[in-house]
């Protein structure tokens, strides 16, 4: 009894096995190289090309995620090792789905430039440019001649009565000096 329950699970997981390693072929950065080989095996030129650009485009993203990206590629350069780090994200999975992590960075990479683009209004050319600043100068100095004009009504009803009075001290200070 004990031999047939445990012949039941040693053929299913036996059978198991047999299935997972009948998918497609994917990537492991410990054994990228043979991974790889495995992966563009039955490709054709196309989809080799697409396939490449697809794993260059998400291991460069994964690159610009570091403080200085220039740096980060300098030392991968130098240091295949570090190749593992950076090619990390695609361990586990095929070429469709390395292909599909591409796109999904491709298209986030043009909604934020999208966004960019339509959040910065620019003039269509340098005379529309310059035109639109003259106009804002303009209005600019219509608003500083307003505020000066309000700062001299100020000052005018603030120091009028003291410049009165000064006057009227002034002229009588000047009577008194020539009586004498």
């Amino acid at each position: 009894m004990k031999f047939l329950s445990f012949f039941k699970y040693s053929t299913t997981a036996f059978l198991i096995l047999c299935l997972s390693a009948c998918g497609p072929a994917t990537y492991d950065s410990e054994k990228a190289e043979e991974s790889l080989q495995a992966i563009v095996e039955d490709m054709n030129a196309d989809e080799k090309k697409s396939f490449n650009q697809a794993f260059q485009k998400v291991m460069l993203n994964q690159l610009s995620h570091e403080s200085n990206p220039l740096s980060a590629l300098a030392t991968l350069a130098n240091n295949p090792e570090k190749v593992k780090e950076y090619t990390a994200c695609m361990n586990g999975k095929s070429a469709e789905e390395i292909i599909a992590m591409a796109n999904r960075i491709e298209s986030s990479a043009k909604q934020q430039n999208a966004a960019v683009q339509s959040s910065t209004a620019k003039p269509k050319s340098f005379i529309e440019w310059a035109e639109q600043t003259e106009k804002d100068m303009a209005n600019f100095e219509k608003k500083l001649d307003s505020a000066a004009a309000e700062l001299k009504r100020e000052l005018d009803t603030t120091l009028k009565p003291r410049s009165t009075r000064n006057s009227a001290i002034l002229k009588r200070n000047s009577i008194k000096l020539q009586q004498n």
